[in-house]
């Protein structure tokens, strides 16, 4: 879902006319690839590939790699609040709210949807230390996400929540290592062949290995 419609742009046919360009096509195929690849990784080839420009047309419209990933970077963002905002929309309050976001971030991190990766997540590692501005980019929207979850939350409880600690996959890796198995108890099956996560609906002990 589209919150909107980026604009069509142009890219130059020489001498002639002008030819135009879906912007949001184009900026839909750079989601992709920076999401299945990764900023680094990403050539120039590759964009040109899943946008459908050559390359003189994305260096004209958005300078270069940093232009066109910081462009993709902020649809993907504004996509995902629009379908934020819809579903909590509609979700009522309180325990169904916070479902509902849970359930779009499960949703966004499992299945085929998953495998894509996570472009804010991914992007934050990457650009730590190589891209100030982008990477200041990068963690405000990762902050807005952030407030929004602990908005929800004392919505829910009527508690102000102070503060929070962030753990990552790997975070949460290191805590079962280092405490041992923990049990988890899930209302229905999970089955995630991209994750390796296998378990059926109720409890489960987990270990790190």
């Amino acid at each position: 879902m589209s919150p909107s419609n980026p604009p069509m742009a142009t890219r130059s046919r020489g001498r002639g006319r002008p030819r135009e360009f879906d912007m949001a096509k184009a900026l839909d195929g750079a989601v992709r690839v920076f999401r299945e690849r990764g900023y680094n990784a990403t050539t120039i080839a590759d964009l040109t590939q899943a946008t459908g420009l050559v390359a003189g047309s994305i260096y004209k419209a958005f300078k270069d790699k940093r232009g066109i990933f910081l462009a993709a970077f902020d649809r993907y963002i504004d996509e995902r609040d629009a379908m934020r905002h819809l579903a909590m929309r509609h979700a009522g309050k309180g325990r169904d709210q916070l479902r509902e976001l849970l359930g779009l971030y499960a949703a966004a991190s499992s299945g085929s949807e998953g495998k894509q990766g996570c472009m804010v997540a991914g992007s934050a590692i990457e650009l730590a230390t190589m891209d100030t501005a982008s990477a200041r980019h990068v963690r405000a929207a990762y902050a807005r996400h952030e407030r929004l979850l602990v908005r929800t939350i004392q919505n829910l409880t009527g508690l102000t929540v102070n503060h929070y600690v962030r753990v990552s996959l790997l975070g949460f890796y290191n805590v079962v290592q280092a405490l041992g198995p923990i049990s988890v108890c899930l209302n229905h099956a999970v089955d995630d062949p991209y994750s390796g996560i296998d378990l059926p609906a109720g409890l489960s002990r987990l270990d790190a290995k």
